[in-house]
């Protein structure tokens, strides 16, 4: 297989994902022929992945994964039914049962094997992108960055034909969606909003990757651009969602950071997750309500009310946790009956609370180890000549993780698989990267020393 079909073939389950993978719970059938196709790209990519070719961040990401596959895998072994109920939590469920005179049979460490089941298996998408990625080094950078930004542009064209329409216009393609808002491809707003965000640096990074290509043309490459990341901008403020608010200032700055690299990067870089998690903090606390408007209505008293909820059966089940996808179930013993209104809660809203609950304390070390990745990264980008879609693959992966503070992107398969891709254009960092392939360390020939080998094209600033 040429390398051209490889990129197609990458770029067209992109396309597939953002397009048809927008909702965590509808489009069954859609999301089960993206699953299908992630085992199809899992498989190809364990058959084709050369450990020793991969570095050392890759090698980290990699072994991520399969702590989090093991850690999933466990929610499936089978107990005894006295060891099940001994488990933190499951006394109260125990009694009901037994009064019913009803035993678990078998007894899951999850307490439900089919959203379990369900959950491990919406990741699949996310896993085989990743998996294949990092096997097949060969895919340009360029193509898969060029179709994610082109699909956002295409979700904007379509959002506003759903304004346009009204609430009843037959552009929305979920039941159970934001009516009356531009969510494009998916059913939530937040979530088009932080594709709209994630396209942010993927723009800048093809404009600096084209000024150094074709230099002759660098104006022009450079006001077309800018010309998509205004409309881009203007989207996310047209989408109407406060996520989108909190986010686009020092995501639109951070990304202009890629074309144009200073010296103070590190300061401005260093300072972005404090600006998300400044957000996230506004968002958490007294002033939700003024934040998220009419979204603060997903529960008697919005968010916070929901995060309390959950953070009481969180602790009723760690450290083993529920069970990955019995969120639903569970939340439903620790609301307020007398204050329970029609407003369906399907998610906590906050995707670190949810793990917390699903998955314990195994949860609670997946995402820190997973955060110290992230920050290893940004080290070793920080140390100069940086490919520019190792810059934009931190910054997504950064929307994305503090988005995850009061939504839940990373369960729709767009915005996985979107993470997957960030993930993997993160752990390559080097400029020699950014098509996919390393090109060998070559000693210079004698006689030509350091001077002769130290200029640098404009792709070679740090960035």
């Amino acid at each position: 297989m040429t390398d051209a079909v490889r990129g197609a073939v990458f770029a067209a389950f992109l396309l597939a994902c953002l397009m048809l993978g927008g909702a965590s719970r509808e489009g069954a059938e859609v999301n089960l022929a993206l699953q299908v196709g992630g085992i199809g790209f899992l498989g190809w990519g364990l058959y084709a992945l050369d450990w020793a070719r991969l570095c050392l961040a890759s090698r980290l990401l990699l072994g991520l994964g399969a702590l989090g596959i093991l850690v999933i895998a466990a929610q499936f072994i089978v107990l005894p039914v006295g060891t099940w109920a001994d488990l933190p939590g499951r006394a109260a469920i125990a009694a009901e049962l037994a009064l019913l005179d009803v035993e678990p049979d078998p007894a899951f460490v999850t307490l439900s094997f089919p959203e379990s089941l369900r959950s491990a298996a919406a990741l699949l998408p996310a896993i085989g992108m990743a998996i294949g990625l990092l096997a097949v080094r060969s895919v340009p950078a360029t193509a898969l960055a060029a179709t994610l930004v082109a699909t956002a542009l295409l979700a904007l064209v379509v959002g506003i034909m759903q304004v346009l329409g009204g609430r009843e216009a037959p552009w929305y393609f979920y039941g159970f969606t934001n009516r009356g808002y531009m969510v494009g491809f998916f059913a939530n707003a937040n979530h088009m909003a932080t594709l709209l965000l994630v396209s942010l640096p993927f723009i800048a990074a093809l404009v600096r990757e084209a000024r150094s290509r074709f230099p002759a043309q660098r104006m022009e490459l450079t006001i077309f651009g800018g010309a998509l990341f205004a409309l881009v901008v203007i989207g996310i403020g047209l989408v109407g969602s406060l996520t989108g608010y909190a986010l686009v200032a020092p995501v639109a700055l951070a990304s202009a950071l890629i074309v144009y690299p200073v010296r103070q990067r590190l300061a401005w870089l260093l300072a972005l997750p404090l600006l998300g998690a400044s957000a996230a903090a506004l968002v958490l606390t007294g002033d939700t309500e003024n934040v998220f408007g009419s979204e603060a209505d997903t529960s008697m008293a919005g968010r916070g009310v929901m995060n309390a909820n959950t953070l009481d059966a969180a602790q009723d089940f760690f450290p083993v946790g529920s069970g990955l996808g019995t969120f639903e179930d569970v939340y439903r013993r620790y609301e307020d009956e007398e204050r329970v209104t029609r407003v369906f809660i399907n998610h906590a809203h906050n995707d670190y609370l949810e793990l917390l609950l699903e998955l314990g304390a195994a949860g609670v070390v997946l995402v820190a180890l997973f955060l110290g990745w992230w920050v290893y990264c940004l080290t070793r980008l920080l140390r100069g000549q940086a490919s520019p879609f190792a810059w934009a693959g931190w910054i997504a992966t950064g929307v994305i993780l503090t988005h995850s503070g009061w939504d839940y992107p990373l369960r729709t398969a767009a915005l996985g698989t979107v993470f997957a891709l960030g993930c993997v254009f993160l752990s390559r960092m080097s400029l020699g990267d950014r098509h996919g392939t390393r090109p060998p360390r070559t000693r210079p020939a004698k006689g030509q020393g350091r001077a002769a080998g130290s200029a640098r094209s404009p792709a070679d600033e740090p960035g």
